[in-house]
């Protein structure tokens, strides 16, 4: 309950911030998983509320997606439910006039997708993924030139996979057609398990900022850059991970904001690069927000 998120603002280019705003947490609750997007001339925040309690797989959290807004980036609407009780909204994204975000319920049991007409009502549609035994959550939406919905679905998988340092690692490939009423998932990228994903369209190319689980023997973690290619015409897809950014222990959940055509700040959380501790060393400890930029032209 002692949780905030702390609103910043940048007019350089992300150069440097400024903070314009706080938003504490309810009385009786965290919050966490903040994710801006943008309803005509106004700024809407979307986050998760839950109780306070251990947990593992996110269960008895009893989660609440929440909604404010602004149109200064300093006063802000009080925080509002926008989705039932026990389910997580990821990211939220428009096409052609409609929001949509992938939601996970609580316990990570299955994901849906949810729809708004004005990014704040929101109703359930058609199941994403839906194996529980895949411990399916954090899913990444992305709109495709040729129409189709791309869903990338995290699966942490049993209790010997959770961690990520042994076992498989792999992350569900959904598909949907216009107008995204029901989905497939007909493959999956073996051995990348991409943690906290977010995805951005650069010159036509598709890139993935995610966690990176290292495995060898060790539970270290990074966060990575990832590009997908294939996909036209319902096709396979490929991945190719371009590296990590500077990162070490508990990292990931990037944002992305364009500069120009080719130029991206990304900002993500890092433990200490020296220390470079285990994931779950890294989860009790302090961690940086970095910030960099990625020039798009320089991948070939």
């Amino acid at each position: 309950p002692n949780s905030a998120l702390h609103i910043y603002k940048s007019i350089d280019s992300g150069r440097s911030f400024q903070e314009t705003a706080r938003i504490d947490a309810p009385s009786t609750r965290d919050i966490r998983d903040p994710a801006f997007y943008q309803v005509g001339d106004v700024l809407r925040l979307k986050a998760l509320t839950r109780l306070s309690v251990a947990s593992i797989r996110d269960s008895n959290v009893d989660t609440v997606t929440v909604g404010l807004s602004t149109t200064d980036g300093v006063h802000w609407t009080p925080l509002q439910p926008i989705g039932p009780h026990g389910w997580s909204f990821w990211r939220i994204k428009e096409n052609a006039g409609v929001y949509y975000s992938a939601a996970y319920q609580d316990g990570d049991q299955s994901v849906v997708l949810y729809n708004s007409k004005d990014g704040v009502i929101w109703a359930a549609g058609p199941p994403i993924y839906t194996l529980s035994a895949d411990t399916p959550l954090e899913t990444e939406l992305t709109f495709m030139p040729d129409g189709k919905l791309l869903a990338l679905v995290r699966m942490d998988g049993n209790d010997t996979d959770l961690l990520g340092d042994v076992g498989p690692l792999r992350t569900k490939i959904c598909w949907a057609d216009p107008p995204y009423s029901s989905f497939s998932c007909p493959s999956e990228f073996d051995g990348e398990r991409m943690d906290g994903p977010i995805s951005f369209f650069a010159e036509g190319r598709l890139f993935v900022v995610a966690r990176k689980h290292l495995q060898m023997g060790t539970d270290k973690k990074r966060t990575d850059l990832y590009e997908i290619t294939g996909g036209s015409d319902g096709g396979a897809l490929n991945i190719r991970d371009w590296g990590a950014l500077p990162s070490a222990g508990d990292t990931s959940y990037a944002g992305i904001a364009a500069i120009d055509a080719t130029h991206f700040v990304v900002s993500w959380y890092s433990s200490d690069l020296t220390l470079d501790p285990a994931w779950v060393l890294g989860m009790i400890g302090p961690t940086d927000i970095w910030l960099g930029e990625i020039d798009i032209s320089k991948l070939h």
